[in-house]
């Protein structure tokens, strides 16, 4: 197929790029490249493969801050000067690309920045009133936030802990400069060898090292927040915690993306509009989903056909579609949303856009990454799972199959107590079942766990 040639040509691009000798992290290759990759190498084992140096690199980079979680903002050398802003846009992007590389890769490389990284935005960046702020500035005119000079970390660390820092980041006391921001080197194995730590230690000395460090730079006045409210950054980031909660098993993470979405939801009764552009309820209906992956509501699902009824039925919101990817995961979202309500709207809006879409294909002057991407996160059949039955069976289903995440798997919850999605094709039962529900209308009933877990890997 056509589609499946061009996509092979632009991940091979986007491969090379990633892998030449002098790629760097402020090269032209972006996020949703990266994502293309991520969708490209769900069933594609090869592609797992030579995707996993570049994307661990990534890890290892100085946009991540080793210490305390987040990334910094992408392009970051700015007129000499490193740029250690954080946002949360930039952090919701490269966390979903990290999520899926943690389901993908069973790997600490990604898993560790990931529940950091979510940790650092709940403790800096979320408000009191639940919604997530845009920025952590660059850095305070007052103090050197991120500075680490040699003299401090000599003091705070006792010998071993300075020895394994100090090789972790290739750091050379006899030739040591202020760093900002710290960029990782070596991993455990290497350090073990360079220092002669038993291996097994070395993983809690460069833990202790870094809350040293951490408390050590909390001394130093933060960088500004930037108190503003984005709706697409915080639904991206509601989705990655609802994402990670299943994934971790971090029932924190979901409170925290819980409080986001109530407080979304408040604005949305308050005023009635989120936003004058009808299409950018499409992050909002993204985080909704990942919501009731977690943990359905009968509220939020409402709610949820609401919106994109509302948004779908704008004007003009094919053409802006065209016009502008503004998700890639938009034609899967529809599709899930007939499924899960038997809305004939949500499927033929989602054949409309990929017939639309594809017809592309033949346009000269097709460049376009984001197209590429949208066709690649978009299943001709979504992964979708409905599990019905006593809350307590249900919930134990959930917990068996929660540890293999993929982009475009979709398992939703549903027991007894809630009416569900359409109770006709998804009633209550007394004893636990999933259905694994098609386009079609055709229906899969599955009554074993085992059963389940071979279809949903």
């Amino acid at each position: 197929m056509k589609i499946n040639v061009l996509q092979q040509e632009h991940y091979r691009k986007l491969l090379a790029q990633l892998t030449a000798p002098s790629q760097t992290f402020d090269s032209p290759v972006t996020f949703n490249q990266y994502k293309f990759i991520v969708y490209y190498m769900v069933d594609n084992t090869s592609a797992q493969s030579e995707f996993y140096r570049p994307l661990k690199a990534l890890s290892n980079s100085e946009l991540y801050d080793h210490l305390e979680g987040g990334f910094y903002n992408k392009n970051p050398i700015v007129d000499g000067k490193f740029n250690q802003t954080k946002s949360l846009s930039n952090n919701a992007h490269i966390i979903d690309i990290f999520l899926a590389a943690s389901g993908i890769f069973i790997d600490t490389a990604f898993s560790v920045p990931t529940v950091n990284s979510l940790q650092w935005l709940i403790n800096n960046l979320q408000s009191s009133e639940g919604f997530f702020f845009l920025e952590m500035e660059d850095e305070n005119i007052c103090s050197n936030y991120y500075l680490l000079s040699h003299h401090h970390i000599k003091l705070q660390l006792d010998n071993d802990t300075y020895q394994v820092f100090m090789s972790a980041y290739n750091l050379q006391s006899n030739n040591f400069k202020d760093v900002q921001p710290l960029k990782r080197h070596r991993d455990f194995q290497q350090i073990s060898e360079q220092t002669g730590h038993h291996l097994k230690h070395i993983p809690l000395l460069l833990e202790s090292a870094h809350q040293q460090l951490i408390s050590l730079r909390k001394k130093q006045l933060s960088p500004p927040i930037t108190l503003t409210f984005d709706l697409k950054s915080n639904a991206n980031i509601i989705s990655s915690l609802y994402v990670a909660a299943s994934l971790f098993n971090r029932d924190d993470f979901a409170l925290a993306a819980d409080r986001a979405l109530d407080n979304i939801s408040k604005r949305f009764d308050d005023s009635k509009s989120l936003t004058t552009n009808l299409i950018d309820y499409q992050w909002l209906i993204q985080a909704l989903l990942k919501c009731l992956t977690y943990q359905w509501s009968d509220d939020r699902f409402q709610w949820l056909l609401i919106l994109t009824l509302e948004m779908i039925q704008g004007p003009c919101f094919v053409d802006s579609i065209l016009s502008d990817n503004h998700s890639e995961s938009i034609i899967n979202d529809l599709n899930i949303l007939y499924i899960l309500s038997s809305q004939k709207i949500f499927l033929n809006t989602a054949q409309l856009l990929y017939k639309k879409l594809t017809s592309r294909l033949d346009e000269p002057a097709l460049k376009n990454a984001d197209l590429l991407l949208t066709l690649a996160a978009t299943t001709i059949e979504p992964k979708v799972v409905i599990i019905r039955g006593q809350n307590f069976q249900v919930t134990h289903w959930q917990q068996q199959i929660s540890s293999g995440f993929t982009p475009q798997q979709s398992i939703f919850p549903v027991g007894n107590k809630f009416i569900g999605p359409d109770p006709n094709k998804y009633p209550i039962t007394p004893s636990v079942i999933a259905y694994n529900p098609r386009l079609d209308s055709s229906i899969v009933k599955i009554d074993s766990v085992d059963e389940l877990l071979s279809c949903c890997p």
